[in-house]
């Protein structure tokens, strides 16, 4: 099986406070329901990990339901540092995931 990590946990800082540079929105849909749908669509991935900042859960969610995104998918939280946030993400994959 082939999963996918998704690392999208990042503050987005240089954007400035008050706005979340993934749910921007880029021809009607946020930036990143665009990599998501990607992910989705190709017939090479069973599983998504997406990676997220505390607190987004629901968002994500959201975004999944109202995108229609088929694929299994887990949400998992992401770490201090971006690094962090990838080893969490290595670590919820699926045992069936090719290595």
């Amino acid at each position: 099986m082939t999963s996918a990590i998704i690392v999208a946990a990042g503050k987005g800082t240089r954007m400035g406070p008050n706005i979340d540079k993934l749910f921007l929105e880029l021809n009607g849909c946020p930036v990143v329901a665009h990599t998501w749908r990607r992910f989705d669509q190709s017939p090479d991935i069973a599983e998504i990990i997406m990676v997220i900042r505390d607190g987004t859960q629901d968002a994500f969610s959201d975004l999944a339901r109202n995108h229609g995104f088929k694929k299994k998918f887990q949400l998992v939280p992401g770490g201090k540092e971006r690094q962090d946030s990838v080893w969490n993400g290595l670590e919820a994959l699926s045992p069936d995931a090719r290595q």
